[in-house]
């Protein structure tokens, strides 16, 4: 029987085949050589391996496959399969690594053992590689499947146009924005129309950014402050199943992370169609025993509108963290100002009529300015099977949107003949002059203006009850708001 003339690799593998198929092979094969895992080996044709495990160590068999091939379908029409599966167990018995060293090698055989020799005093050892993700897998740590990690090895490259839409890193998370750029977008998750974000829960940093009581709608959650860039990791969670995430989180949760320590710095500049421009610079450095972040944002953008949204945002965070030992904390400082114009629904009569453009404004004097500044303090202890944490923070936030939803349904010549004069006389398709909303009209005021801090505390413990982990988790969670209301 001839040689194959090429190499083949034996490599460690785990044994999926069963108990009758593994003593079977052993018991057809009567000489075999016994090699140990990992050498380069010569074949012959027609050749197969198999193994067995003796100690911690797994050696392999090497056999002929052609004449035993034509013998077992001889012998499978003699006799049945269970009386050949008790005769393989017993004959494999006597097949032992021993006894090959008994019986006459080949000169081919004694070359391959010459080569295993020369093999065996060869060691690698490779330097430690570090994989990193885009997300983590929570197999055997997550309490459901409904629970994940996003980190920025994948956020970096999604086309986001809104900070939102870091959230749709959420499988089944979709965040879309309406009435402005500057408002808070309006989400969806799991069939939910979560409206500006009444049933999910958002954290930066443990700190929630919904609000309770808004004057636009309850859970509003202003996420415009973001800077997608700065995101070290995303944890959300979905579902109602978790105590600790609160009465905002019917739908799920996302807390967000930012870099202590930014893997490069950034210089950034983004320009695009219908005036859109975006200039980032955010970096990192050694300050003292500790690490300062930086990062300041400009963003401008009018839209397709025939008014445009003259959006105009200004951003920047500051932090300052310290980690020594099992130790570690960080103070963070953030800004925001916005302003924007904004382009709500038109009646479709007047679309029709070809009174207004499909991106026309009824009323132009839509829209509103926005502003958040906060200063949050985390500190973290880590023992050997426990984690203690504490944090405060504060946020301020001043909100001024107006809107105008049924036009000059109640605020008419009728009931206002002086300012609403300007209405009288007007066609069907003529265009409502601009200047006549600063006295008429159903525009409305949604001022908020709020103080909110709060303070958190938490240790959890890290054990086993018998087989299973357990971590009881004990918090303290105290939230003020001082809201004015105009």
């Amino acid at each position: 029987m001839s040689l194959i003339k090429h190499k083949f690799i034996v490599a460690v593998r785990q044994n999926h085949t069963s108990f009758f198929s593994e003593f079977a092979w052993w018991f057809y094969f009567g000489h075999a050589s016994v090699i140990e895992k990992s050498h380069e080996i010569w074949l012959e044709r027609d050749a197969s391996i198999t193994s067995r495990r003796k100690g911690d160590k797994e050696y392999f068999c090497i056999v002929s496959v052609f004449p035993i091939t034509i013998f077992f379908n001889v012998i499978k029409k003699l006799v049945s399969h269970k009386a050949l599966f008790v005769s393989a167990i017993f004959a494999s018995t006597s097949i032992q690594a021993k006894n090959t060293e008994n019986t006459p090698l080949k000169p081919d055989q004694i070359a391959v053992q010459e080569v295993f020799k020369k093999n065996a005093q060869l060691r690698v050892v490779f330097s430690e590689v570090l994989v990193t993700g885009r997300a983590d897998t929570l197999v055997g740590i997550a309490d459901s499947a409904s629970q994940g990690n996003v980190g920025q090895a994948q956020l970096k490259y999604r086309p986001i146009i809104r900070p939102g839409e870091v959230l749709e890193a959420v499988p089944g998370f979709i965040a879309t924005q309406h009435s402005g750029e500057g408002k808070a977008n309006q989400y969806f998750l799991r069939g939910f129309n979560l409206d500006h974000g009444t049933d999910f829960l958002t954290q930066i940093e443990g700190v929630p950014v919904n609000q309770t009581a808004h004057s636009h709608g309850q859970g509003w959650t202003d996420t415009n402050f973001l800077i997608p860039e700065l995101i070290e990791t995303l944890e959300f969670k979905k579902g109602n199943y978790y105590a600790d995430t609160g009465d905002f989180s019917s739908a799920g949760s996302a807390n967000i992370r930012y870099f202590n320590r930014l893997p490069e710095n950034i210089i950034r500049f983004t320009g695009g169609s219908f005036d859109y421009y975006r200039g980032l610079i955010a970096g990192s450095r050694q300050l003292g025993k500790g690490e300062l972040l930086y990062a300041g944002e400009v963003v401008h953008n009018d839209g397709p509108w025939t008014t445009g949204n003259n959006y105009l945002k200004l951003n920047g965070v500051l932090r300052y963290s310290r980690e020594y030992q099992n130790h570690s904390w960080h103070v963070t400082a953030m800004a925001t100002q916005s302003d924007w114009r904004s382009t709500d629904q038109i009646p479709r009569r007047k679309f029709k009529q070809g009174a207004i453009g499909r991106f026309d404004a009824l009323d132009p004097t839509d829209g509103g300015n926005n502003q958040r500044y906060s200063l949050t303090g985390e500190w973290n202890l880590r023992g050997e099977n426990s984690l203690t944490a504490f944090m405060a923070y504060g946020v301020y936030s001043k909100l001024n949107l107006y809107s105008n939803f049924s036009f000059f349904l109640d605020d008419n010549e009728t009931v206002n003949p002086v300012g609403c004069g300007g209405i009288s006389g007007l066609s069907v398709n003529s265009r409502v002059d601009p200047v006549l909303f600063n006295t008429c009209g159903d525009q409305i005021g949604q001022p908020d203006d709020r103080w909110t801090t709060g303070f958190k505390g938490s240790h959890t413990l890290f054990h086993k009850i018998g087989s299973f982990d357990s971590e009881p988790h004990w918090a303290y969670k105290c939230v003020t708001i001082i809201s004015v209301m105009h």
